[in-house]
């Protein structure tokens, strides 16, 4: 059985002024002049952890994680703006100029989207930035081999990632059931009229008049009746 707080949600995310706002902030995500991506509330880090999960603990490439949260139906369909899609085509092609010449990929993407902006690197936050990756190599030294090589994880090393994933995603999830408990909490019972419980609390006070009066009723009954015995007796007396 759910508890109050979630059936009170769903009542609130079900209300036509909540999902007319949702409907439009959909069509806001995907309408603009910027950029978007398709990776909803997961990070881009947490998408290439279950990314290489789904690989059987094969790392995979930049790119193929940046297909994946930039274009739509999971990475099978068109891109999400013109940017993501000139950005691809200009990185494959930096590669392919390069040809037998060994080229670092951070390196070329970074010059392809042109570096940092506001101190994050065009499509692949979390994964490119040069900070986390020096920390992830420190966790992890033994799955960064040379350059070129395709090194598998290990069993442990995956179990960990799996972890990491499904913490982060706990972690987000909590965030948003408190501040949504948060924003209900001391809000009205949905689906109750006010007026209606105020007629309820009137009635009850009604009801507990008619209870009194029905209790003082047989003390007064009996007092008539003595009156009525005095009257009797005077008259037999005359």
């Amino acid at each position: 059985m759910y508890p109050d707080w979630w059936e009170r949600l769903c009542e609130h995310w079900a209300k036509e002024e909540v999902l007319k706002m949702s409907s439009q902030n959909r069509k806001n995500r995907y309408t603009g002049g910027h950029a978007h991506h398709t990776s909803g509330s997961w990070s881009i880090a947490m998408h290439r952890q279950i990314m290489v999960i789904e690989n059987g603990g094969m790392p995979v490439s930049k790119l193929e994680v940046f297909n994946k949260t930039h274009t739509r139906n999971g990475g099978t369909g068109e891109f999400v703006s013109e940017r993501a899609k000139r950005t691809v085509e200009g990185f494959k092609k930096r590669l392919e100029e390069a040809g037998d010449k060994q080229i670092d990929p951070h390196l070329a993407w970074v010059q392809e989207v042109g570096g940092r902006n506001r101190g994050r690197y065009y499509g692949l936050t979390g994964i490119i930035d040069k900070a986390k990756l020096d920390e992830l190599a420190k966790s992890m030294p033994d799955c960064f081999g040379k350059k070129g090589q395709r090194q598998k994880f290990t069993q442990e090393q995956v179990q960990q990632m799996i972890n990491q994933a499904l913490q982060g995603l706990n972690e987000t999830w909590e965030k948003k059931f408190k501040s949504l408990e948060q924003s209900v909490r001391g809000a009205p019972l949905l689906g109750v009229d006010p007026e209606h419980v105020l007629g309820s609390s009137a009635a009850g006070e009604g009801d507990q008049e008619d209870q009194s009066r029905h209790h003082d009723a047989p003390d007064s009954q009996q007092g008539e009746s003595h009156e009525d015995d005095d009257e009797e007796v005077v008259s037999t007396s005359v």
